[in-house]
């Protein structure tokens, strides 16, 4: 069963998220929001090909979302990232560390309507 999910360090941020997921009548959403938890799943989880993962670039913390997307591709190249953000300036990084993610998505535009862009 597809998995969503939500790597966010702001709460706010996170609960709009699954709400628009919710919304989109989405099941299966996990909050991860400390590096343990992340790392637990990373080391120790199944991610598999159709999974999906919010994941905020700036999480405050010792790593950035860059890194941790990174450390899901090397798990599975298959996998589904999408980037959520209000940074636009991380474009050339992520592509230069082949995350490939399917979506980029910025905290200061319609959020319902680029949630729903990458959901299709």
């Amino acid at each position: 069963m597809k998995k969503y999910f939500i790597i966010e360090d702001n709460q706010f941020h996170s609960e709009w998220i699954i709400k628009e997921l919710v919304n989109h009548h989405i099941e299966n959403i996990v909050q991860l929001t400390s590096i343990s938890q992340i790392n637990q799943l990373i080391q120790l989880g199944t991610i598999d090909n159709h999974d999906v993962f919010f994941i905020d670039i700036d999480l405050k913390q010792s790593l950035t979302g860059i890194d941790v997307a990174e450390q899901i591709r090397k798990k599975n190249a298959h996998s589904n990232i999408v980037f959520f953000t209000a940074y636009t300036n991380f474009a050339v990084e992520i592509i230069n560390r082949k995350i490939l993610p399917i979506g980029y998505i910025r905290k200061d535009r319609n959020l319902s309507e680029q949630i729903r862009q990458v959901l299709e």
